[in-house]
Parts: C-alpha cells; structure tokens; sequence
C-alpha cells in the first residue's frame, strides 16, 4: 500500500495514466509544478524546460523523457496544444547549444524565413527538373535548405506551440484534483535538516475544485 506522497502519486500515474513503472514521481511533480511556477515554462522547447526544471528543482531529466510525458497526458486530457507559438532561436558557442525566445518583429527572423521559403522553392524547383519524384524533391529541398540557412545564419529559428494545463469537468475522475495535490505535496515539502516552510495564502493546500481553479488558473 503507498504511503509517502511519492508513492501515492507513482501509483496513479502507473494505474491511471500508464506511464512507465520506472518514473521518478518527484521529477513528474515538478514538471507539472513548473507550469504555474516557471514563467513561460508552457511554450519553451523541450532541452529548455529540463535545463529550467534542474535549476530550479534541481530535476535532472532528458527533454526527451519531458516529451515522453506530454504525449501520454495529452492522450489523456490532461495537457492540451493550443494555437499560440512561440519562436526560437539555436546556436552553438564553444560547442555548447545556446537557446532564446525572438520577438516575431525581429529583422533577422523576418529574412530566415523569408530566405527559407526561396531556399525551398529554388530547390525542389531543381530537383524536380533533375528528375526526382515530388515526394522526394521536397524532402531533399528541406533537407538542402537546412544547410544553406544554417550555413548563412549560423543559427537555427523555429516555433514552439504552447501547452495549456487543462481544467478538469464536474464529472471527471477525482483522481486529477489528486494528483495536483500531491504535486503540491512534493514540490513543496520542507528540506531534511531545514527550518519549517511557511506557505503564502495562495500556496496553502488544496482542498476544493474552487481553491484548484484559484491556484492552477487565477480565476
């Protein structure tokens, strides 16, 4: 029978969620601790959110495993994509992958994918006239883009679509409201060996779907 939180909520996320038997709940917990607590956690990509989540958890995690977690709640309703995105920008400085968010009006965003979109064209254009199949031009034309661009911008730019916690319904299982609690639980836990943690009002324990909504989504 689980008795620690950890334990508790390892056990949900197995039974209810089917998420594999090896998961480190401390580490689940703060992932989802994070989009209320990390600012703009919901919308960065996926080697960003683990680099944020060992700095201010200290959760080591691979964003694949991020990634992994997403898709399983996803499937079960628990996290959804919205239309919103977000772009990025990738470098490397000493062999050591940089990440940024861009301002959608930047000048050098505008022109990559302006510069992108002729790369593409004047390549499959080319491909197509050397023979290849359509299928197959427009794979090697994004793959030949990709290289001309990083070889102009020594960077790369991209999107990243937002991510929504979602609200649960009337009749949904309680085992949600659950699992918010015991995120709360982990995350929040006093230290070994450190002074009792006094919660702020608005980080009190949750008790009601009107104290869930209040905490997860200000209203």
């Amino acid at each position: 029978q689980p008795e620690t939180p950890e334990e508790r909520l390892a056990e949900i996320l197995i039974r209810k969620l089917n998420i594999d038997i090896q998961i480190n709940p401390k580490a689940f917990a703060c992932f989802i601790s994070a989009f209320h607590e990390i600012e703009h956690f919901e919308s960065m990509p996926w080697d960003e959110r683990a680099v944020w989540l060992d700095c201010v958890y200290g959760i080591q995690i691979t964003g694949r495993t991020l990634r992994s977690w997403c898709n399983k709640l996803i499937e079960k309703g628990i996290i959804s994509r919205n239309s919103q995105q977000t772009f990025w920008k990738t470098e490397c400085h000493g062999g050591a992958k940089m990440r940024c968010p861009v301002d959608p009006d930047d000048e050098e965003l505008q022109a990559y994918y302006q510069d992108r979109k002729n790369f593409l064209n004047e390549n499959e254009r080319q491909l197509l006239n050397d023979g290849l199949y359509p299928k197959a031009a427009t794979a090697n034309a994004w793959a030949i883009a990709t290289l001309q661009l990083l070889e102009k911008y020594h960077c790369v730019y991209y999107t990243c679509k937002s991510l929504n916690i979602t609200a649960f319904s009337e009749d949904e299982d309680d085992f949600l409201l659950e699992i918010y609690e015991l995120v709360e639980e982990i995350v929040h836990a006093p230290k070994e060996n450190a002074p009792a943690l006094v919660l702020l009002p608005e980080a009190k324990k949750i008790t009601t779907k009107e104290e869930f909504y209040a905490q997860w989504y200000g209203s």
